[in-house]
């Protein structure tokens, strides 16, 4: 095999283990994307195994998101001290053809997103993103327990957590 090529952004660190989806391999890392897009295209709701999914709360599907990571990559995602989000973990994707591309798990308002660098062609996107979402929706009970507060708005918080398998999302 060859020597991963890292292209559209650095990778910076990896960490865990590596994961296997749809032929590609997946691996947490600290990253760096560039100038992102901005756009919010590949998002956890969208995908088609979403809707069948169970233990996922309503209006913040990041509390599962942050619950299966863990569970496949065997690393705990840190704690993001961002006013309107919890989550914020790097990744890269690796191709058959050891083309690497990082990208970054997060949230907007609970709502979890893939962001990559602005020149990824979306043909590469959409293969990541749908490979990643098929993983980490592969098994909606594998979950694991954690607990974390989050600002939306001001002085309003909402605790995400997961307690004996059961994923929540409270207001405060």
């Amino acid at each position: 095999m060859q020597s991963p090529r890292v292209v559209y952004g650095e990778l910076l660190n990896v960490f865990g283990r590596p994961v296997e989806q749809d032929g590609l391999k997946f691996l947490n890392a600290a990253v760096d994307i560039g100038g992102s897009s901005g756009a919010t295209e590949h998002r956890l709701r969208e995908h088609p195994s979403f809707k069948t999914a169970t233990n996922i709360p309503f209006e913040y599907d990041v509390a599962f998101v942050r619950a299966r990571i863990p569970r496949l990559f065997g690393v705990t995602p840190r704690q993001v001290e961002v006013e309107k989000a919890f989550l914020d973990e790097g990744f890269v994707g690796l191709f058959e053809d050891s083309e690497c591309i990082p990208f970054l798990c997060c949230d907007v308002y609970g709502f979890t997103t893939l962001w990559f660098g602005g020149k990824v062609p979306d043909e590469k996107k959409t293969r990541l993103a749908s490979a990643f979402w098929s993983l980490i929706l592969s098994d909606s009970d594998d979950v694991e327990d954690f607990e974390g507060t989050a600002a939306v708005f001001g002085s309003e918080k909402v605790t995400l957590g997961c307690r004996c398998g059961e994923v929540y999302a409270e207001s405060e």
